[in-house]
């Protein structure tokens, strides 16, 4: 919906820019054009697009395609860097066009309002006016969308764990949300930070191995210990001698 009235917005700057002769305002129209592209085509380059939980998938509906999560190089140069950066693009994108509209405003004032000329300047500050607000309320948005749908923290709360990437190995990955306690989630972070794990979702996924693998060690001793009994002082004697080598 918001995305649909940007592009909108986008479009009529463009067509406004070129009958004003404009060409900070060209300039600007065609680079946020290019963003809005460029975006898309990291949607869609994307493997990972379905919003995780609720508060996502309502602003997937209500922001448009900005709203998915998943993101990735698309075919258009700078796409994975536009797409992985949603939030630092809109500051971007309104300050440009924020300063664009003040420019045509500024050019506008100077002119006989009901000149041609100023007709056409005024035409071309809206739209670009309309972008700025749009941005500026997503950025909103999504400031108040960190502070109220952060979950509390404590001890015994929990976090819903979502790593975007993919955890890349040879078998086959599957994407699921799991819900763990803050402080693990915070252990982990620094484990992924300190260079141990190479994601949130390739420490998880380990930590699981490592929990089967010795899960299937433990039946695998109760099997032998169930068949030739368990071993005696000698026999534990000797292997603390050997493992202690």
């Amino acid at each position: 919906m918001v995305d649909f009235l940007r592009a909108v917005a986008i479009v009529i700057a463009i067509v406004a820019s070129i009958r004003a002769r404009s060409a900070i305002g060209c300039a600007c129209a065609c680079a946020l054009a290019y963003i809005v592209a460029a975006d898309l085509a990291s949607l869609v380059a994307s493997s990972d697009r379905a919003p995780p939980g609720v508060h996502a998938g309502f602003a997937a509906v209500f922001l448009g395609p900005s709203g998915f999560p998943g993101r990735a190089q698309g075919v258009l140069p700078m796409s994975g860097v536009i797409g992985a950066h949603p939030f630092v693009i809109r500051v971007l994108t309104a300050i440009a066009a924020a300063y664009t509209f003040a420019v045509a405003h500024r050019r506008s004032s100077r002119l006989r309002p009901e000149s041609e000329e100023a007709r056409r300047v005024d035409a071309m500050a809206r739209p670009f006016l309309g972008v700025a607000l749009l941005d500026a309320a997503q950025i909103v948005m999504a400031l108040l969308a960190r502070v109220f749908l952060e979950p509390e923290r404590g001890s015994q709360s929990d976090a819903c764990l979502h790593e975007s990437q993919r955890y890349d190995e040879s078998m086959t990955a599957a994407k699921i949300a799991i819900t763990i306690p803050v402080d693990t989630l915070d252990s982990a972070k620094k484990e992924v930070d300190a260079g141990r794990a190479k994601s949130l979702s390739a420490f998880v996924s380990e930590a699981v191995d490592e929990k089967l693998r010795r899960h299937e060690l433990s039946e695998i001793l109760d099997a032998m210990d169930a068949e030739r009994g368990k071993p005696g002082k000698t026999a534990r004697a000797w292997a603390k001698r050997v493992l202690a080598r």
